[in-house]
């Protein structure tokens, strides 16, 4: 994993993998693991992105 962003107190994940060039996101709830991609290659629309769909 090239970068890892932690948002909402360490609930929230924004991250980018090494052959991608979109930023990916993650939450754990309710016992499992979800994860989308933002679509953006902006760090900054990832985290708007992240925090809309958390």
């Amino acid at each position: 994993m090239a970068a890892h962003h932690e948002l909402m107190g360490g609930k929230l994940h924004v991250y980018k993998r090494e052959n991608s060039t979109y930023w990916q996101c993650s939450t754990f709830l309710g016992g499992k693991n979800h994860r989308v991609s933002t679509k953006e290659d902006s760090l900054a629309l990832a985290k708007d992105f992240a925090e809309d769909w958390s």
